[in-house]
C-alpha cells in the first residue's frame, strides 16, 4: 500500500502549487479544491496507517490540520491572512505532514520567512510603481546609504539595514494602506473583504473589525445598496509553494 502516500504527496503538491499560482495571477484561490483535499489527506493517511499498521500517520494528520488552522485562523482574525491562507496551509498539513519527519516545525517556520521575503518584495515593487520615493525621499536616501553599507559589510550592518527599513515602512504605511482602500458597490461584496467602516443593512450591522464570511456576503449581495470602502491586500500563498521546495531541499 505504499502507493497511497506517494498519491497524496503528488496530490498535495499539485493543490498547493496549482492553487498558489491561481490565487497569485487571478487573486482567486480554488477554495473547493482546496477545502476538499483536507478530508481526503486525512482520509488518505488513515486508510495507509490501517494497512500499515501504524496508525501515527493518521494522528499526525490531524494534529497538524489542527494546528494550521489554529495558526492561520489566528492569522485570519487579526488581519494578516485571508481565509484562503487558512485553508491551504490546512491542505498541505493534512495531505503532507505525515510525508516529512520535519514538517512540524520546518514548514511553518519556512513559510513565515517566505512570506516576510514575499511581502518586502510587495512592498518595494508598490514602492517604486507608485513612485512614492519621490514623496519619501530623505527616509529613500538613508534606507540606499544603510544597503550600500550592508553590501560593503554585510555581516556587520545587518541591523543598520533592518532599522533603515522600519523606518521607511514607518514613514510610507499611510501612503500603503491608501493603495489598498477600494470603493464597491455593496452588492459586490465578497468573502473575506475587510470593511473600512461598519455596513448596516435593515436590522443587521456588519463590524468592520472581522472579515466578511461567506452566508454573510450572500446576505449581502442581496439586500445591500449603494457603495462602501474595502480594504484589500496581495496574495501571499505564493510563499507556502516557496516553503515545501525549501522543504525538500533541506
Amino acid at each position: 500500500m505504499v502507493i497511497i502516500p506517494i498519491l497524496l504527496v503528488f496530490f498535495g503538491f499539485f493543490v498547493v502549487f496549482y492553487s498558489s499560482t491561481v490565487d497569485f495571477l487571478t487573486t482567486y484561490l480554488p477554495e473547493r479544491l482546496v477545502k476538499y483535499s483536507i478530508p481526503l489527506g486525512i482520509a488518505g493517511w488513515l486508510i495507509f496507517g490501517i494497512f500499515s499498521k501504524n496508525i501515527s500517520f493518521a494522528f499526525s494528520s490531524i494534529y497538524l490540520t489542527a494546528f494550521a488552522f489554529l495558526l492561520g485562523g489566528s492569522l485570519y482574525l487579526i488581519r494578516h491572512w485571508a481565509s484562503g491562507d487558512m485553508w491551504l496551509l490546512s491542505s498541505a498539513s493534512a495531505t503532507l505532514g505525515p510525508a516529512f519527519p520535519g514538517f512540524f516545525p520546518n514548514f511553518f517556520l519556512f513559510t513565515a520567512i517566505w512570506a516576510g521575503i514575499l511581502g518586502i518584495a510587495y512592498y518595494f515593487y508598490f514602492f517604486v510603481k507608485h513612485e512614492m520615493y519621490k514623496k519619501h525621499q530623505a527616509a529613500s536616501i538613508l534606507f540606499l546609504a544603510a544597503l550600500g553599507i550592508f553590501l560593503i559589510r554585510p555581516f556587520n550592518n545587518l541591523a543598520l539595514v533592518g532599522m533603515a527599513l522600519f523606518f521607511l515602512l514607518l514613514v510610507t504605511k499611510k501612503d500603503f494602506e491608501e493603495l489598498f482602500v477600494l470603493e464597491k458597490k455593496v452588492k459586490n461584496i465578497e468573502e473575506d473583504d475587510w470593511l473600512i467602516e461598519d455596513l448596516k443593512i435593515k436590522n443587521r450591522v456588519f463590524k468592520a473589525s472581522f472579515p466578511i464570511g461567506r452566508k454573510e456576503a450572500e446576505w449581502i449581495s442581496k439586500n445591500g445598496r449603494g457603495k462602501i470602502q474595502i480594504r484589500t491586500g496581495v496574495p501571499m500563498t505564493p510563499a507556502f509553494s516557496f516553503a515545501l521546495v525549501t522543504l525538500l531541499l533541506f
